[in-house]
């Protein structure tokens, strides 16, 4: 049976509700009137049997509203992994298209008004419709510093700088069709080929390394700047940013391209056009020249610097070691502040990959973007931080590898040869990460000096009094395999949190729907403070690190937390909705409030992982969403510390 979008619409609202729902409930969510919603559920109830086939049917109750009743969970898990999706999809696809074809109408009218109606004429939709789309057209435009004006008599247009309209240029003409491209811009095939091939041959002889998609949007950058030239418009720089510019490599770049590209093209040699397309080609450049040696600006050098020691600061983690990733770092940070003072944008099309999936390495980005924030007066969006995050993903994957070689002491009662095969397992399986090693007897400990060491591993299972961490081994005799052995030598501490030290049910609650985060967060922490003292910056933190970028990672969760530490102990406490609230632009429906410890920040790296492990994994979700309590978390965290 087809169901259309408005049905499916109100079984995914009713699915998640889980209770009765009044017509009118139902209709203030879906933006429709009481009387549509009953039309639509009478329409299709009229043929119950057909709906059942799909493993569910509504029941109406007077004076109560609708619920869904579930006959067959196979069939209606079917229904709703497939149904759910594409109405997702179709919502999501088309309000997203009809907001960027606005955009593209507003920015080929050259400052033209137009009227609301007449755009609503040519994509075949209500005024309303385009009233309600252009609240978040307004939203898209203000990233490039643009604006949406409106008058009266006239209509709507869109304002702002040339520099801020060719950036939404490239971000939303540019990335159509190539035929609907060309007929935008007036170009033929012929000259869009010309104007690509002077481009690229011009970054092969200057030996430029670049991206295949770099040098794409390079191009269409170009083409732009002609063509918004050849329209009358040009950028304008002060007298500073020139002299600053026209000192670089890239200057120089860029007017051999443009005095190549007035062979083809009518344009003038205007000054501070070649300056935008060598402000360009800093934005996107990695490194210049086979032989040119990359230089480290001592700004770069000490922003990094403190970026990692925040970091090592706020989740226990030191990068210093890695040269490799400094210097990678070092490259990216030079051209991206240059995007970053222009305005250009960075498309990360891994964006939501890194966000969900590389939780810590993310919130390494999000430290960066604070303090890029405070010393340059640069906002980082999340492709930007993503990029960061992928290079931090990448220094935690060779933190193992990089470690500085322990010096360990063996504690053996079993005498000369158990210490000798004991040693050489230990070479044998960990030989990477270790310098020396001591073998002694527990007498022999008053003996020794501690500080030489960086570990203790016991074959006796008594106290040792020490600061070192002491690992106790019972059969090493058969085979050394150990997970604390693996978390010291290893770094690989993932499997080492005790649910018990997180997970625990006082601090499971349960409401209904807040208006907005701040005020579940704030429900939370007064929770929280009937059972344990919390320091009153806690919630200021939890805001500052949500404008940074919302943690709500889908699957209807959302995972709050500090910007910086400021609880003794790790907190962590769930808060479950009776229905879904909008957390930043996603529905939430599960609450999970992380603070960890500030004595032991490292926490975050290890349980935040775990988390995000859970909330991505369709199967334990969904065991955890038809049960919701308590004793199902637990398990189910059990589950995924033993994986």
């Amino acid at each position: 049976m087809v169901f259309s979008s408005r049905f499916i619409e109100i079984i995914q609202l009713l699915y998640e509700y889980q209770d009765y729902s009044s017509a009118n409930e139902l209709a203030t969510q879906l933006g429709i009137s009481a009387k549509t919603v009953s039309r639509t559920i009478n329409m299709y109830e009229q043929d119950q049997k057909e709906i059942r086939k799909s493993g569910f049917h509504i029941e109406a109750k007077q004076g109560y509203g609708y619920l869904l009743v579930i006959d067959d969970e196979h069939q209606f898990d079917e229904f709703k992994n497939h149904q759910f999706k594409v109405l997702f999809r179709i919502n999501n696809d088309e309000k997203q298209t009809r907001e960027i074809a606005i955009i593209q109408i507003l920015l080929g009218l050259d400052d033209q008004f137009i009227m609301i109606s007449d755009i609503a004429d040519q994509l075949y939709v209500s005024d309303a419709t385009i009233s309600s789309d252009l609240k978040n057209v307004r939203h898209l435009v203000q990233r490039f510093g643009l604006e949406i004006e409106n008058k009266t008599s006239k209509g709507i247009r869109i304002a702002g700088s040339e520099m801020s309209l060719r950036l939404c240029y490239s971000k939303y003409m540019m990335n159509q069709d190539k035929t609907s491209m060309l007929k935008d811009f007036e170009y033929t095939e012929e000259e869009y080929r010309h104007a690509e091939t002077i481009i690229l041959n011009t970054l092969q002889t200057y030996q430029v390394q670049m991206s295949d998609a770099s040098r794409e949007h390079l191009v269409n950058h170009i083409l732009i700047s002609v063509h918004r030239m050849e329209k009358g418009y040009f950028i304008t720089f002060d007298e500073e940013e020139v002299k600053v510019i026209m000192d670089t490599r890239e200057y120089s770049i860029a007017k051999s391209i443009v005095t190549q590209l007035k062979e083809f093209f009518v344009i003038l040699d205007a000054e501070e056009e070649i300056i935008y397309i060598a402000i360009q080609l800093l934005g996107k450049r990695s490194l210049s020249g086979k032989n040119q040696q990359y230089q480290l600006a001592k700004d770069i050098e000490e922003i990094l610097g403190e970026i990692f020691d925040e970091i090592n600061t706020k989740l226990a983690i030191d990068l210093k070691s890695d040269v490799e990733v400094f210097n990678y770092l070092a490259m990216h940070f030079e051209p991206m502040l240059t995007r970053l003072k222009y305005g250009i944008k960075s498309n990360n099309p891994f964006v939501d990959e890194v966000k969900s999936q590389q939780a810590t390495s993310f919130e390494m980005g999000l430290i960066a973007k604070k303090i890029i924030l405070d010393n340059y007066n640069y906002n980082l969006d999340d492709n930007e931080v993503s990029y960061l995050a992928m290079y931090f993903s990448l220094a935690l994957d060779r933190l193992k590898y990089i470690q500085k070689p322990k010096n360990i002491l063996v504690v053996c009662g079993l005498g000369v040869c158990s210490s000798r095969i004991l040693v050489y397992k230990l070479r044998q399986q960990y030989g990477d990460y270790i310098n020396d090693i001591l073998t002694c007897q527990i007498h022999e400990l008053r003996t020794i000096s501690m500080k030489h060491f960086d570990c203790v591993i016991s074959t006796i299972n008594k106290p040792i009094a020490t600061n070192l961490p002491v690992i106790y081994i019972d059969d090493f005799l058969s085979d050394l395999k150990d997970k604390e052995l693996d978390a010291f030598f290893l770094n690989n501490k993932m499997d080492m949190f005790h649910i018990e030290d997180y997970l625990k049910k006082d601090l499971f609650f349960y409401a209904d729907p807040m208006n907005n985060e701040e005020e579940a967060i704030e429900f939370i922490i007064n929770k929280l403070k009937e059972k344990m003292t919390i320091p009153p910056e806690l919630k200021t933190n939890i805001l500052e690190r949500e404008k940074l970028s919302s943690t709500a990672f889908g699957n209807y969760s959302a995972i709050p937390h500090p910007v910086k530490m400021c609880t003794e102990e790790t907190i962590f406490a769930v808060l479950m909705l009776s229905k879904s609230m909008i957390w930043g632009k996603k529905k939430v429906k599960c609450i999970f409030f992380l603070s960890p410890s500030k004595k032991s920040p490292g926490d975050l790296r290890h349980f935040n992982e775990a988390l995000a492990k859970f909330i991505l994994n369709p199967k334990l979700f969904a065991r955890f969403s038809k049960s919701t309590d308590f004793e199902t978390l637990h398990a189910i965290f059990s589950e995924i510390n033993n994986i």
